[in-house]
C-alpha cells in the first residue's frame, strides 16, 4: 500500500497544467472538499498527509472532513482514476484549520427564564493538548471571575465527593450553573466527578449527585461547532427521570435541555 501511495504521488509531481480544481471551505475544524467531474473517472481516491482517506464513485465531486485537529495544517491529494487504476487528473490543496477558543454567550431573551435565574450562561474555552490529545479547558464566570472547571484535578482521577456548599473552585461553579438550571427548590448536598470523555470539539462530563440519601446520575456536554450559521457551543444536560423533571427546559421542541451559546469574541 505503502509503494502504491508513493507512486500516486510521484505522479501527481510529475502532472503539470492538469488538475481537477479542488478547493477547500475551511469552518475551523472541518473542512468542505469539492471539485470538477473528470470525464471517464471511475472513481476517486482522496489522501490525508500522505495516507488513503477515501474512495469515491465516479459521481462525487465533494468530501467533508469532519472532527480535525485545531490549528494544524492539512494536505490532501485526489487522484481520479478509470476502471484500470490508471490517474487520470489529480489536483492537491493545503489548508490551515482554526480554533474554538474564546468566550461563548447564552442570552435569554424570552420570558421563561426559570423565575429571573436564567438570563445569561457563558463559557470560556481554550484549546489545550492533553494525554488523548487537543480539548476545549472550560472556564465559568462566578461573581465577574472565571474559574477554570475542566479539566478536573487530577486530570485521571480518582475523584472524591465535594460539598455541594464547599468554597472550593469546582463547587463554586456547579453551585452557580445549578442555581441557574435547576427548575427545583432542592439542590445537591454534594456531588462527585464520574469522569469525562474529550475529543477536539466536544467535552462529555459524567456527574453523580446527592440529596437526601438519593443519588442521580448527570452528563453534561460541550459541543463546539462551526457551520454556515456562525461558531458557536451546544451546552446540554441529560440524566435520570428525575434529573430530567429538575432540568430548566429550553425553547427547542427537539433538544429542550440544550442551549446554544454564540461565540462572542
Amino acid at each position: 500500500m505503502k509503494k502504491h501511495i508513493f507512486a500516486f504521488l510521484l505522479m501527481l509531481m510529475c502532472l503539470t497544467g492538469v488538475h481537477a480544481s479542488m478547493t477547500a471551505d475551511v469552518r475551523v475544524n472541518s473542512s468542505d472538499l469539492t471539485w470538477d467531474r473528470v470525464e471517464g473517472a471511475s472513481y476517486y481516491d482522496l489522501y490525508l498527509d500522505g495516507a488513503p482517506l477515501a474512495r469515491l464513485r465516479s459521481d462525487a465531486t465533494g468530501y467533508t472532513l469532519s472532527h480535525l485537529d485545531q490549528m494544524r495544517e492539512y494536505t490532501v491529494i485526489m487522484g481520479a482514476r478509470d476502471g484500470d487504476g490508471n490517474t487520470l487528473k489529480a489536483d492537491k490543496v493545503t489548508f490551515q484549520t482554526g480554533s474554538f477558543s474564546g468566550t461563548y454567550r447564552f442570552v435569554n431573551e424570552s420570558d421563561d427564564d426559570n423565575h429571573g435565574k436564567l438570563r445569561m450562561l457563558e463559557f470560556r474555552a481554550e484549546l489545550a493538548n492533553g494525554p488523548d490529545g487537543q480539548y476545549m479547558a472550560i472556564s465559568y464566570p462566578v461573581e465577574g471571575v472565571y474559574i477554570p472547571f475542566f479539566p478536573f484535578e487530577p486530570y485521571d482521577g480518582p475523584w472524591d465527593w465535594v460539598k455541594f456548599r464547599s468554597d472550593l473552585p469546582l463547587a463554586r461553579v456547579y453551585k452557580d450553573i445549578c442555581s441557574r438550571i435547576n427548575r427545583l427548590d432542592i439542590m445537591p448536598t454534594s456531588f462527585r466527578i464520574d469522569g469525562f470523555d474529550v475529543t477536539a470539539d466536544t467535552v462529555i462530563m459524567r456527574i453523580t449527585s446527592k440529596a437526601y440519601g438519593i443519588k442521580v446520575s448527570t452528563v453534561t456536554e460541550f459541543n463546539f461547532r462551526s457551520d454556515e450559521s456562525g461558531t458557536y457551543a451546544v451546552f446540554r444536560n441529560s440524566g435520570s427521570d428525575l434529573i430530567e423533571k429538575a432540568l430548566f427546559r429550553g425553547d427547542d421542541p427537539d433538544d429542550p435541555y440544550a442551549f446554544r451559546l454564540e461565540k462572542v469574541d
